[in-house]
């Protein structure tokens, strides 16, 4: 959901958007989408991204935490 939507709350009304659902960064999303293939056991030998998480702090610091390649 684009943080535009996320942080108005007639739009979310009218939708209507559940109060669960909230804005996340493209890297949240990303290390969010791993954790989760992770969690169900999906095997993977490696995970591609575009270039714009290579630049992105968040997720270069997230993906370091976590024991993948």
């Amino acid at each position: 959901m684009p943080e535009t939507w996320a942080t108005d709350t007639d739009r979310r009304t009218r939708a209507p958007v559940p109060d669960e659902v909230t804005f996340h960064t493209k890297a949240e999303l990303g290390l969010k989408l791993v954790d989760e293939a992770n969690g169900m056991g999906v095997k993977h030998a490696c995970v591609v991204t575009d270039a714009d998480y290579g630049d992105n702090p968040a997720f270069l610091n997230g993906w370091e935490a976590r024991p993948e390649r």
